[in-house]
């Protein structure tokens, strides 16, 4: 999705909260527990790609799940001397199904001296509770509603916050904003889409929205601007 439009780019100060949800850059495929590392090509793109985009969209909010890979995909972004925050961890955007055989319950002592996070911020879920709502996706999606909920009355008119995380919460989060089922999402690692955060609330309230349709397939469409592209759905009849 575009980062600017001509209702106003991120540098107009007169346009609404914006929300972005990234899922983290690539890590090693048989390994998704809480303290795995980003595969080298993972830090790479993280360095570039991610960093580019984020600048791009001028991020003045980051809040990250607590999983290694996920703070090492938005550290290039915020260690650069303008930014001048840290990651607020939160523990509601952690990884679903639970991939740990312990599942975590605190941030380890080195990530605050291996990363730029809020030590100031208070998670609006512990670590306890996220454990106990995520059992199937539909806890998920409560966990995730509400905290949209939350940030889109604790941020201001022209904050562009970010949403680090995971496949599943992305998948839920842009399934919930736009009806599109789940099972037909596949964001790319490191992807970096645009949400629609009152979708997401119109979900929780309202039940969402009701799709004509049978199913979608997402397909990222890289375009020539370094890091850039888009997501597009094709639309799939039923039986197809």
């Amino acid at each position: 999705m575009s980062d600017s439009d001509s209702s106003g780019g991120w540098g107009d100060v007169e346009r609404h909260l914006r929300m972005y949800v990234i899922r983290h850059e690539k890590r090693p495929v048989d390994d998704p527990t809480f303290d795995v590392s980003l595969t080298a090509e993972g830090l790479q793109d993280a360095e570039e790609a991610v960093l580019d985009e984020l600048n791009e969209l001028g991020v003045n909010a980051v809040y990250s799940s607590p999983y290694r890979r996920v703070l090492q995909t938005v550290q290039p972004y915020l260690e650069q001397d303008h930014v001048g925050m840290g990651a607020c961890v939160e523990w509601c955007l952690s990884e679903h199904p639970e991939p740990n055989d312990t599942p975590p319950t605190e941030i380890p002592d080195e990530f605050y001296e291996e990363f730029h996070i809020e030590e100031t911020y208070t998670p609006f879920m512990t670590a306890e509770k996220a454990h106990r709502l995520n059992g199937d996706i539909e806890q998920v999606q409560s966990r995730l509603c509400d905290f949209v909920e939350l940030l889109s009355r604790t941020h201001d008119d022209g904050d562009v916050v970010l949403l680090a995380t995971h496949q599943t919460s992305v998948h839920a989060l842009l399934s919930m904003a736009s009806g599109i089922p789940i099972d037909c999402m596949d964001v790319p690692m490191g992807k970096v889409v645009e949400l629609d955060w009152h979708g997401v609330l119109k979900y929780k309230y309202h039940g969402g929205p009701n799709p004509p349709w049978a199913c979608y397939e997402s397909h990222f469409i890289p375009n020539k601007r370094k890091g850039g592209g888009d997501l597009k759905w094709t639309y799939i009849e039923a039986g197809g």
